[in-house]
């Protein structure tokens, strides 16, 4: 039996519901492409009003990420589900549809549950000071840092935005530099 997750989960296409609905039963909805609609963005805040989860589940390349984007501007207390790039790449197509079930839903269990209001609680000067950027080997280490709390492929600042959304303390993200 598949598991159920109980959230409107927010996809590009119609490939990837039917990937999806093969390990999950949920509720989707297709935004068709980077262009989100007006009607989209309104049906999600009312799913958000009736106190329903929404999960932002797009694919791990530019019109996925605008996506994001485009809906944390509207709506706020979204939920996010990354996969790494490197999972979702089969016959020279990226995407959710191209991914293994198993990391699917990894990526699911391992969803940001955003806060509604992000309380800063990291800089870009605290990044600066772990060595996060500006030096030899910190995009590595950015991208050691996306791997370990999950939150895809970013450059500093998004992943700045993305800890602080998800609530990470200066001193854990010292642990996983350390």
């Amino acid at each position: 039996m598949k598991p159920r997750v109980e959230a409107l989960i927010v996809v590009e296409g119609v490939t990837d519901v039917q990937v999806l609905s093969t390990i999950i039963d949920a509720e989707f909805l297709i935004t068709n492409g980077s262009e989100v609609s007006e009607d989209t963005i309104d049906y999600i805040q009312q799913v958000k009003n009736k106190g329903k989860e929404v999960i932002i589940f797009t694919d791990p390349d530019y019109p996925g990420e605008k996506i994001r984007k485009t809906l944390d501007q509207r709506i706020q207390g979204l939920s996010h589900a990354f996969i790494d790039k490197s999972f979702a790449i089969k016959n020279g197509k990226v995407g959710i549809a191209e991914c293994d079930p198993a990391v699917l839903l990894k990526a699911l269990q391992n969803k940001i549950v955003v806060q509604t209001k992000p309380q800063p609680l990291l800089t870009i000067h605290d990044l600066a000071q772990m060595n996060l950027l500006g030096n030899a080997g910190s995009s590595e280490k950015r991208t050691m840092i996306c791997k370990h709390f999950h939150l895809g492929h970013c450059n500093a600042k998004t992943m700045l935005k993305r800890l602080n959304f998800i609530g990470i303390t200066y001193d854990e993200l010292r642990k996983v530099v350390a």
